[in-house]
């Protein structure tokens, strides 16, 4: 009987120690959990920061170029090999391949940050409006007590089918295509097949035809339908091919100090490849603008901004002008600064940025405002997210 209860015994032993660690260590867990709850909610970590200066940089003009190219892709037939030799078509292609060409060119600006300027807008926290500043994630400056400017809207890369290759040829096989043994049998076999078919439609055409149609809209038909499996049988030895719309795009960043680059190099077998690839044509883009002989302001009192210069942009390939317009860049202008006197008297007047340039696009003159200091998200020209500080 000892015996026996023995192991009962133990195993009971056994899940009490179990029990008593699993205890513990969700006492253990519920300790922590409360302890990070109350840290969470001390009131010392939850006071509002006051922010004395907010740093921000001018935007430098970047151009989107977006290509609409249209790419034409070659499938070969089944018996091109043997389209010179029954057909005597002597420029048939026997290998896949594409041919791109390019159909329009778009320009697009839009606004990077400048690293070589950097400028800070200090909080006075006596008489001051300035204190509201939206900047892009990049830290460039959007507006200070007014609403975010309208951000470019670039292009995305996309592509669109136009034409879908044609593979109706396997549909007109006849029984002696496909009990042929090799293709040079499958080429006669068609190459015999397409000779029926025309000597069918010429038949018809001359009235000789064994069964002749009762009226000219059975004509119809019965011609189209000649000409379909004709046009079939010769895609075996001619091939088929797709078309496709690609739109396209690469990025390039204009240097008063370089007037004429290479903006991108497009291939007629592969499209669009890199700059330093020599198997592209290159297209070069060309700056002509009025020298801008201002100085630029230095980091003194008062809010700094840019006065953009309008430049001459022109895409060319050879001699021949594909693309001009005219775009208001910062590089090419200079810096002037926005005296504090908009924002004496507390009485919020509003500023609104170019993302793209940097200039003033708007000055509002607001009511009396009072503003605090909090980070909130918004709109940036690249990231859609802007940082907002508010001062109290």
């Amino acid at each position: 009987m000892i015996v026996r209860l023995f192991p009962v015994i133990y195993r009971m032993e056994i899940m009490k120690r179990v029990l008593i660690l699993l205890f513990s260590i969700v006492l253990g867990f519920l300790s922590v959990t409360a302890q990070v709850v109350r840290q969470n909610l001390s009131s010392e970590q939850q006071k509002p920061v006051a922010l004395k200066s907010v740093q921000y940089r001018l935007p430098k003009t970047a151009l989107q170029i977006a290509i609409t190219a249209e790419r034409t892709t070659f499938f070969p037939g089944e018996l091109s090999e043997y389209a010179a030799s029954y057909l005597d078509l002597t420029d048939v292609m026997t290998e896949q391949c594409d041919n791109w060409r390019i159909k329009s060119l778009m320009l697009t600006p839009y606004g990077i940050a400048d690293e070589s300027k950097s400028y800070t807008i200090k909080f006075d926290p006596e008489n001051s409006s300035s204190g509201f500043v939206k900047l892009s994630s990049d830290h460039c400056l959007l507006a200070i007590n007014g609403d975010l400017p309208e951000l470019p809207q670039l292009i995305k890369p996309a592509t669109s089918l136009l034409q879908a290759a044609d593979k109706t040829g396997s549909t007109y096989r006849t029984p002696l295509m496909l009990q042929a043994g090799s293709k040079e049998e499958m080429a006669r076999a068609a190459y015999r097949e397409i000779c029926d078919i025309r000597r069918k439609r010429s038949s018809l055409a001359k009235g000789e035809a064994d069964y002749m149609p009762v009226d000219k809209e059975q004509m119809d038909v019965m011609l189209r339908e000649l000409e379909r499996e004709e046009n079939a049988l010769l895609k075996l030895f001619t091939g088929t091919k797709q078309i496709e719309t690609h739109i396209l795009t690469t990025n390039y960043v204009p240097s008063r100090d370089k007037t004429e680059d290479v903006a991108f190099r497009f291939s007629k077998y592969y499209g669009l490849t890199a700059k330093d690839d020599v198997s592209g044509t290159p297209y070069k883009i060309k700056f002509e603008c009025t020298p801008d002989t201002l100085a630029n302001v230095n980091n003194q009192e008062g809010v700094v901004y840019c006065i953009p210069a309008n430049v001459k942009a022109t895409i060319t390939l050879g001699t021949k002008q594909l693309l001009t317009t005219t775009v208001p860049m910062a590089q090419f202008g200079h810096t002037a600064k926005l005296s504090n006197d908009y924002f004496d008297n507390n009485f919020g007047t509003k500023i609104t940025y170019s993302p793209v340039n940097g200039g003033i696009l708007k000055i509002e003159k607001g009511e009396k405002t009072t503003t605090a200091v909090s980070p909130a998200p918004s709109a940036s020209p690249n990231t859609n997210r802007t940082t907002i500080f508010r001062r109290k």
